[in-house]
């Protein structure tokens, strides 16, 4: 069976580059609305422990994944499955390790037109759990 490289498909890089925009908006939504930044103030979140804050963190990595529902007769959801997936998700819980809110993998910046790649900074060059391939992880430096 032949495989498609994403690559190859047409629009591929307007479409990453417009998946990068989408999570920077999505980012830079939380830390605009001004109902979140009040909830900052709001004793009765914090009291006792601290002030309270609303943070997200993102994970992109590009290629294929499976859906399938998941759930029960009363509620269903959609769950994804992938090395893909499971990449991103490895990406987001790296981010604190490099004190990061975005991580990008090598396949996403592989993807992104000049202009996207030439915001972006390296951060290191991991071997992920599971795999002996050497891979470049990236950081978009969206201070909030």
């Amino acid at each position: 069976m032949d495989t498609v490289q994403l690559a190859s498909l047409p629009g591929i890089t307007t479409f990453t580059d417009r998946a990068l925009i989408g999570m920077l908006k999505s980012f830079a939504g939380i830390y605009r609305d001004r109902r979140l930044l009040n909830w900052k103030n709001d004793f009765r979140l914090g009291a006792g422990v601290g002030a309270f804050s609303v943070d997200m963190i993102f994970g992109m990595d590009a290629g294929w994944a499976v859906e399938g529902a998941v759930g029960s007769g009363y509620k269903i959801d959609a769950t994804y499955l992938s090395p893909h997936v499971n990449m991103a998700s490895r990406m987001m819980s790296a981010c604190k390790q490099y004190g990061v809110s975005i991580l990008l993998s090598q396949a996403v910046e592989e993807l992104l037109s000049q202009p996207a790649r030439s915001k972006l900074r390296h951060l290191d060059t991991v071997t992920v759990k599971g795999s002996s391939v050497k891979q470049r992880i990236f950081t978009y430096d969206a201070r909030h």
